[in-house]
């Protein structure tokens, strides 16, 4: 997970990734600086989407991430329920104040939908299902074909089998033309062969 370094090692900045998260579900708004806030949105999304698959192996990589198991029985129980219709953007981040003494940008980060929340969020858009295509055929790369395609790539079978067309042409002689590089110290080699052979006929 490539996340904003926030002046921390690595395992410093996971343990207050997992704090943060954990208040967050508990208590659905917390306030943070804008950089920790950006960071924290990305998990709190991801975990809002484990706890939306609600199964045995969603439940066991929430429960290595978040540290109470009180807060992990409400992601996939009240908040599961709540964005069962909404396709991500769980969060939102509400830029605040300025910190006293050092001056740090200041926000709020709340789970949208909840009750007393800062700003009311736009209703989830009903996404239309694509429409059916009768005449659809998968390439190779499993992509869609048009139409004017499909003709050129109906398979039209000879008359004869391709094993007895390649024999017959076997038969005929016919080789596949292989262009080789003329390597130029090779070529000075045969040259030389070439004339001494020639010094001993005569």
């Amino acid at each position: 997970m490539g996340l904003a370094r926030l002046g921390r090692g690595t395992a410093h900045r996971l343990a207050m990734l997992r704090n943060m998260v954990t208040s967050l579900i508990k208590h659905e708004r917390i306030e943070t600086t804008v950089p920790r806030a950006k960071a924290l949105r990305r998990v709190a999304d991801k975990m809002v989407t484990l706890g939306k698959k609600n199964d045995l192996h969603a439940r066991r990589r929430a429960l290595g991430f978040v540290r109470e198991k009180d807060a992990v029985g409400k992601l996939f129980g009240v908040l599961a329920e709540r964005y069962s219709k909404r396709d991500g953007g769980y969060t939102r981040v509400v830029r605040t104040r300025n910190r006293e003494k050092d001056a740090a940008p200041m926000a709020f980060i709340e789970f949208v939908d909840r009750p007393g929340e800062l700003r009311k969020a736009r209703e989830p858009s009903a996404v239309p299902p694509p429409p059916e295509q009768p005449n659809k055929r998968v390439s190779l790369y499993h992509g869609y074909v048009p139409e004017h395609w499909q003709e050129e790539m109906v398979y039209k079978p000879s008359d004869k089998p391709l094993r007895d067309t390649v024999q017959s042409e076997r038969k005929q002689g016919k080789k596949k033309q292989v262009r080789k590089h003329k390597n130029p110290t090779r070529q000075r080699a045969k040259e030389k062969k070439r004339r001494l052979a020639r010094l001993k006929k005569k």
